[in-house]
């Protein structure tokens, strides 16, 4: 069953954000409901690939244990706590670089689905461990902060402190109803973007240039700039129809999920254009994975520089 894409999954949904609404309405904690349909919607988007869902048993094995471990090191101050998590980050990310690698030699060896986003998540754990930011993160909860349903295929990326505290406290039924109705807008709008929106910009990209034609060196050009604007609106639809979506079904489960995007169409040049989410929190990573190893300071303030903001859409 593919996430946000089949009617079985949106069908699933039904029951899934009915009994969120009944917790949340009666103030009762929301994530042991969230984390039990979070088990349940891995299986059933493993449920035709179970090589797949043993890799990613393994791996979750794997990040439980270092990310335990790297805590008890630089918890008990032990002195080769640096060299540890030096260790754990490589390790954390080995099964990721085997399998980009090993698409040349055996494809699909140590992949699954969503295996590079819950690496970023992971590595973002151990590297707030390594700075101090993380004192004591719970096995289930982190376990839950892996596999969270609505962005486990392809975001938006969690930041692990946001999400701590937002499974840690009990909405008041107001403020549930708040997130519950801005929820049910993100996923409106979302299924818009991708199912409407996404479907006429693809359509707009195999129609255009046949109507344009190539006769010319003229009609040649404006067939290649009409065929690659519509298939960056085709990409933006479809990937912030998917991530409006998961945003929406993360506020009926009581967790605040970021957005992506800052109107890249209105953007003024590159840079303008990187500033925005998941553009701004992969360099953040990088910056990070230097820094950490120079000292905790340098790596909370590129961590401040590089976090995502509540941003705008395209319109």
């Amino acid at each position: 069953m593919g996430f946000f894409t089949e009617p079985a999954f949106f069908i699933a949904l039904i029951p899934v954000i009915g009994i969120a609404c009944v917790l949340g309405i009666r103030e009762k904690p929301l994530a042991p409901w969230g984390f039990i349909c979070s088990l349940l919607f891995l299986g059933a988007l493993f449920a035709r690939t179970p090589q797949s869902l043993i890799y990613l048993l393994c791996y979750l094995a794997g990040s439980v244990a270092l990310m335990m471990w790297i805590q008890r090191q630089f918890t008990q101050n032990a002195p080769k706590a640096v060299l540890c998590y030096r260790i754990a980050l490589a390790l954390q990310i080995a099964p990721l670089v085997i399998y980009k690698i090993g698409i040349v030699f055996m494809p699909g060896f140590l992949g699954f689905i969503g295996i590079s986003y819950i690496t970023f998540k992971a590595v973002q754990v151990l590297i707030e461990i390594r700075d101090g930011l993380i004192k004591d993160f719970k096995v289930i909860d982190y376990l839950y902060f892996l596999v969270f349903f609505p962005t486990f295929t392809s975001g938006p990326i969690l930041r692990s402190r946001r999400f701590s505290a937002d499974i840690a406290q009990t909405l008041a039924k107001h403020e549930y109803l708040t997130m519950l109705y801005r929820g049910i807008g993100w996923l409106i709008l979302g299924a818009l973007y991708k199912f409407i929106g996404a479907a006429c910009a693809s359509w707009l990209m195999w129609f255009a240039p046949s109507a344009i034609g190539t006769s010319s060196t003229l009609t040649f050009v404006l067939t290649q700039i009409v065929y690659a604007f519509a298939y960056g609106l085709y990409m933006f639809f479809d990937f912030a129809g998917y991530s409006h979506m998961a945003m929406g079904v993360g506020y009926a489960l009581g967790i605040d999920v970021p957005r992506n995007f800052k109107a890249p169409f209105a953007a003024l040049d590159i840079k303008d254009f990187g500033t925005a989410g998941i553009y701004r929190f992969l360099p953040g990573c990088a910056i990070l994975c230097l820094c950490a190893s120079r000292g905790g300071q340098c790596a909370i303030r590129s961590l401040r520089a590089a976090s995502p903001l509540p941003i705008s859409d395209l319109f």
